[in-house]
């Protein structure tokens, strides 16, 4: 009994290896150019920041995939033409330190900024990512529709 548990167990994690390997050149070939920033964002340039440490947890994974999922299905224009570019930043990098103090981070956080001549306009963490990881359609319809309504707020 407990060699059929282990052979299954095996299966599983090979599986899922397999699948995870599978699905990461697919994003890598789709992730968005910056660019030069588009006409119809003139007024700011939006950046999606997904923070993280180095070591990360299964669901830190999950939350920085379904993010650049959702990011890039919803914004693809404002990602193409430079309006908006999605950032995944390790906070425990020296260079990136910063960032903690910058935007009030206390864990791994997906945060909406706008930037105007280079400086940070405004942001807001969207903390609510970490209720949706058991469903990826309402985990990315809360991002989407964080995103656009900070978008549309002067």
């Amino acid at each position: 009994m407990a060699w059929r548990q282990v052979k299954r167990v095996c299966l599983a994690v090979a599986l899922l290896a397999f699948l995870a390997l599978a699905a990461r050149p697919g994003l890598a070939a789709e992730k968005p150019n910056p660019g030069p920033m588009g006409k119809s964002l003139e007024k700011g340039r939006f950046v999606v920041y997904y923070f993280h440490a180095t070591h990360r947890c299964p669901s830190c994974r999950r939350i920085e995939e379904w993010s650049y999922q959702a990011v890039g299905r919803a914004f693809a224009a404002s990602l193409k033409n430079g309006g908006m570019r999605y950032e995944a930043v390790n906070v425990d990098e020296p260079a990136n330190a910063h960032f903690v103090k910058d935007f009030s981070l206390y864990t791994k956080s997906l945060v909406i900024v706008e930037q105007k001549d280079g400086k940070t306009r405004r942001w807001k963490n969207l903390e609510k990512v970490w209720e949706y990881l058991r469903d990826q359609d309402r985990f990315a319809q809360y991002v989407v529709s964080e995103i656009k309504a900070f978008m549309e707020t002067p």
